[in-house]
């Protein structure tokens, strides 16, 4: 799995849909604002075109949704899923399980869930394996680099310029090298 395109913490409006009054809901993913039937719609595009999954006055069970949504239409390479949701509307959320195949939707999104789930920790710790390799290595070359800079700073003027004399131009130490001999002359 890789990191989905769309974060749940940024907002794109070329996704709001074509509505006037319709907006992207900030930090979460596939929750628009939408004062027309109620204040929130959970919506998302998949390769197949625009779902609705629908209508909401409360944003914690709208965005609950819209992880189904994200979920069942196996689009969470795309969006990220909305973390931190708070109490969700009971009430509103046993009225949209009781439509159509609503409550089946739920199932099918908590069976794939768990597997995306494991994907998510997995991929999660690539990333941070992959942060502490580039820390070792940035590590490494700061060592060397110091160990390099106080070889340069060590050297009397003569090997300065035998270090210089035998360096290529484009070898960075070279340059560093050249000011060093330059500030012992003056």
């Amino acid at each position: 799995m890789k990191k989905p395109e769309i974060s749940h913490t940024k907002s794109d409006p070329a996704l709001a849909g074509t509505s006037g009054d319709s907006s992207w809901v900030d930090g979460r993913n596939c929750v628009y604002s939408d004062s027309a039937i109620a204040n929130y719609r959970v919506s998302i595009r998949t390769p197949n075109g625009w779902k609705s999954f629908g209508h909401f006055n409360d944003l914690e069970t709208a965005s609950y949704v819209a992880n189904i949504a994200i979920l069942v239409e196996q689009c969470e390479d795309r969006y990220e899923l909305n973390t931190g949701l708070g109490e969700k509307d009971k009430q509103a959320l046993a009225r949209w399980r009781n439509q159509g195949n609503n409550r089946e939707l739920e199932k099918q999104a908590a069976e794939r869930y768990k597997r995306v789930k494991s994907e998510l920790e997995a991929y999660k710790n690539q990333v941070l394996e992959e942060e502490r390799q580039k820390q070792r290595k940035e590590a490494e070359w700061q060592q060397a680099h110091e160990e390099k800079m106080s070889m340069l700073r060590g050297m009397t003027k003569e090997e300065l310029v035998e270090f210089i004399n035998s360096a290529s131009g484009s070898d960075p130490y070279y340059v560093i090298a050249k000011g060093e001999l330059r500030n012992r002359q003056n």
